[in-house]
């Protein structure tokens, strides 16, 4: 039986904004909340979720006091609060905050700061959000699991010897354990949906330029930052705070503030939506495929005209397309960081660039973009004539903590070498104009949940929310994990 402050801690954004704006919740307590359990769960290196690489307790507490008084202020007054005001918020470390650490898990740059705040940092502090902590992350967030020399092995809050995915690995896991009520994170090839398929939340990743980023690496189509929530409609919320043209970004587009589609469900009797289990030929556990064969039950139970379908293009082709591409562009900046001291990088990224320089060595860039052209023609050849299209998020059922990125992974008893393969979301990478929320579907017998991506037309982000909050509506809520394992509840 949870206490009610615990029970704050767990909460949506939605579901607090009516008690803080009325006076019935505090800000105090909520981040007290949330403090509490950073200070009971998160643990170190040695034991814990470790999700964060540093939390700030006295000036949380401080805006949350001055948040309370703001709220007060504004009740007298009749004026409307800022949206997310007292609503504590974890950053990815990526994201980084004016004067504060921006080391991207990189040993060498551990006491490496940042001068300003990053413009997604900027907007959410103006919309009252309190940043309480930040997050782990596998050194230049590089992989799908969240481990590194600096910050060491990240959990999953739903099992100790998984991982939470990554590489917002950090931002799921605190989510998960109610470490904060919203997070922030990045996605190149899965990096938002990941942690949040494996952590039971739901992370989304909008169309290239949607949300702004930084520097010259805002101009890899296959890149995106965003966000982690527990609801689809605080993730409409987050999105639509975060999105929309900024100075520092000249390919991001379109508007800033609540969007329209914020609170509206589909009418899934009038859709037709494809589902394909596999995303072609991706390796899928059984529990993944009972989930996602109930989930399909469930679209046409609600009237869904719901149809199978198989993306015409092969993982392998999938992967090696994802390599060239990571070969031109985010291998060679991690290789100008890393310099002529290759061995104070963690292995997995040393391996990670040998095998990106490997694919890229095979191509040219012209070879690189038209390999992209082709997933991006096959996928929309699959989506033409349905409204969404819906994949497992990934196939496998867990990864190890300690991940090794050279030991691939285990599908119900038959090994795949390729750890790339373990998720279905680099197609949607590579097809970046495409929206794409993930979901949780249910829990495996690991007890790591299970969890499907929606996919929309490109740029078409009104009709993924919709149907995402519908879906959410429709199946049962996967609740929150017991945590136990990491450290004993007080009496």
């Amino acid at each position: 039986m949870t206490t009610p402050t615990r029970d704050l801690a767990f909460a949506s954004a939605a579901a607090l904004r009516p008690g803080l704006v009325s006076g019935e919740i505090s800000p105090v307590d909520v981040m007290e909340s949330v403090l509490s359990q950073i200070e009971q769960y998160n643990g170190d290196h040695e034991g814990g979720v470790n999700a964060l690489t540093e939390v700030f307790p006295e000036a949380a507490m401080a805006s949350a006091l001055e948040a309370q008084e703001i709220f007060a202020g504004l009740r007298r007054s009749g004026d409307t609060p800022p949206p997310l005001l007292g609503i504590p918020i974890a950053a990815k470390e990526k994201h980084f905050l004016a004067g504060e650490r921006h080391s991207e898990g990189y040993t060498p740059w551990a006491e490496r700061r940042a001068a300003a705040d990053h413009p997604l940092i900027t907007r959410l502090r103006n919309a009252g959000a309190i940043v309480h902590a930040r997050t782990t992350t596998p050194e230049f967030s590089a992989s799908t699991f969240t481990h590194s020399t600096l910050w060491g092995v990240t959990r999953n809050p739903w099992n100790p010897s998984a991982t939470p995915g990554g590489s917002s690995g950090g931002s799921a896991a605190a989510l998960a354990a109610g470490m904060t009520i919203l997070a922030t994170a990045s996605d190149i090839g899965g990096s938002t949906r990941v942690p949040a398929g494996f952590c039971g939340v739901v992370g989304y990743k909008a169309p290239y330029g949607r949300v702004p980023g930084v520097g010259a690496l805002s101009a890899d189509t296959y890149r995106g930052d965003g966000g982690l929530a527990r609801t689809v409609d605080d993730m409409a919320l987050l999105h639509g705070l975060i999105a929309g043209r900024h100075p520092a970004d000249h390919r991001s587009w379109g508007p800033t503030g609540a969007p329209d589609f914020l609170g509206h469900s589909a009418d899934l009797s009038q859709l037709r939506i494809a589902m394909d289990l596999r995303a072609g030929d991706f390796p899928v556990s059984a529990a993944v495929a009972s989930d996602f064969a109930a989930l399909a039950e469930t679209l046409r139970a609600a009237g869904a005209e719901v149809v199978d379908v198989s993306l015409p293009v092969s993982s392998d082709t999938i992967v090696e397309t994802a390599q060239m591409h990571f070969g031109q562009i985010i291998s060679q900046v991690i290789a100008e960081s890393i310099g002529d001291d290759p061995q104070a990088a963690t292995q997995y990224v040393r391996e990670v660039l040998i095998d990106s320089a490997a694919a890229a060595s095979r191509s040219t860039l012209i070879d690189s973009l038209r390999a992209d052209a082709a997933v991006q023609q096959a996928i929309a050849a699959t989506m033409q004539g349905f409204d969404v299209l819906i994949t497992p998020t990934q196939g496998a059922e867990l990864l190890a903590a300690d991940q090794d990125i050279r030991a691939g992974f285990d599908v119900d008893g038959v090994h795949e070498a390729v750890l790339m393969k373990a998720h279905m979301t680099l197609p949607f990478n590579i097809a970046n104009g495409c929206p794409v929320m993930a979901l949780p579907m249910g829990i495996s017998p690991s007890g790591i949940p299970t969890s499907a991506q929606i996919i929309g037309h490109p740029y078409d982000e009104r009709m993924v929310f919709t149907v995402s909050r519908a879906i959410q509506r429709l199946l049962p809520a996967v609740g929150s994990p017991d945590l136990t394992s990491f450290a004993p509840l007080p009496a």
